[in-house]
Order: C-alpha cells, then structure tokens, then sequence
C-alpha cells in the first residue's frame, strides 16, 4: 500500500478547521450558556464539569435535531398545505429534545444538578435564541 502525503495534508487540514469550527461554536455555547444555565439554577462542581456537560449535550442534541429538521423537511415537501403545522411540531420537538436531553445527563452525570424548571426554560430560550439568529441569517442570504 502507498503512502499519499497529500490525503495525509488534506486529513490535517479538514480535522483543524473541524476543531476551529468546534471552538467557535462551543465557546460561546460554553460561556453564555453556561451563565444562563446558572441563572436559571443550574449546579455544577467545576468548569470542567459544565464543559463536559455542553459537550455530551452537543453530542446528544446535535443528531437527534438533525434527524427531526430533515423528517419534518420531508413532511413539508410532501405536503405544503400543512407547512405551518409542521413548524410548529418541529419547534416544539425541538424544544423537547433539548429539554429531555439536558434531563438525561443531568441522571447520568453527577457533577451537574439541574432541576426539570431549569431545563424547560434553558430549552425555550436555547431554541427561540438560534431559531432568531437563524431566521436573520437566512434573510441576509436571501438578500
């Protein structure tokens, strides 16, 4: 088998620029989140704690909302007479992911006490916060 140095370079380069995409998502996550989450109740022994925290929820969340978008993308296409229907049940499925997901780690890891308040409210204002940001986005690119 051949060794090809430019996949090598290739592998490099897109697992550097998958961290940096990392970091500039999960640090802002990291510290606004975290301060909502504390405001909001949230206990937590360490800062490493509530990174490991954000980074199993991110690891949780992320698939689970990928698979809902696409489902309900489908279902929209199918059917466009009920698209306002179905963005209001992926929204409030969304929220439900977000909710029950910070509700499963929270049972597993035992740095991190947070009450089911703390999660509904962290998961409303999570979801209202990147739905607003996205909404703005997409008008600019639509622009």
């Amino acid at each position: 088998m051949k060794y090809n140095k430019n996949k090598f370079k290739d592998f490099i380069g897109i697992s550097i620029a998958a961290i940096i995409l990392f970091l500039i998502i999960f640090i802002p996550i990291y510290f606004f989140g975290g301060a909502l989450f504390s405001f909001l109740g949230l206990k937590y022994s360490s800062f490493f704690a509530l990174g490991k925290f954000f980074i199993i929820l991110f690891v949780i969340y992320s698939p689970l909302d990928f698979f809902v978008e696409c489902f309900f993308k489908v279902l929209t296409e199918l059917n466009k007479n009920n698209a306002k229907l179905y963005n209001v049940i992926n929204n409030l499925l969304c929220m439900f992911i977000m909710f029950f997901s910070i509700e499963v780690i929270d049972i597993f890891l035992e740095d991190i006490v947070c009450p089911p308040l703390t999660a509904l409210l962290f998961s409303i204002i999570f979801y209202l916060f990147f739905y607003i940001v996205g909404e703005k986005l997409h008008s600019k690119v639509d622009e």
